[in-house]
């Protein structure tokens, strides 16, 4: 199970905000009869909510560089890359960066609410 340290208050100001339509996230979501339909995520939040899809089709190292470029959270972007290259198969993968990712979500609304 992975710890994370202490977030600073801009870095959790980073995942609670959106970004702009330069720095969006883009993903897919398949589906059954009309196939892969396109995703555009502008917050952290909606990134974690297109891994909790059905069947959610994401670019692992596209996701790793986001997060590391534009959320600017190196620490979550190397544990996604430890995934990346540890987990075998694309569902154990996806399963393990989502774990992280809603870790992380839940870190941060928790250190808000204290605020």
């Amino acid at each position: 199970m992975e710890k994370f340290s202490t977030l600073s208050d801009d870095l959790t100001r980073r995942i609670l905000s959106k970004v702009s339509f330069g720095h969006r996230f883009v993903g897919g979501k398949l589906r059954r009869h009309g196939g892969i339909k396109r995703v555009t995520s502008y917050s952290f939040n909606e990134v974690v909510s297109l891994l909790n899809d059905e069947m959610p089709m994401i670019h692992f190292s596209a996701l790793e560089k986001w997060v590391k470029e534009v959320i600017k959270d190196r620490e979550l972007a190397g544990m996604i890359a430890e995934a990346i290259h540890k987990q075998k198969g694309y569902l154990n993968t996806l399963l393990s960066i989502k774990n992280l990712m809603e870790k992380r979500l839940s870190q941060c609304q928790k250190s808000e609410e204290k605020c």
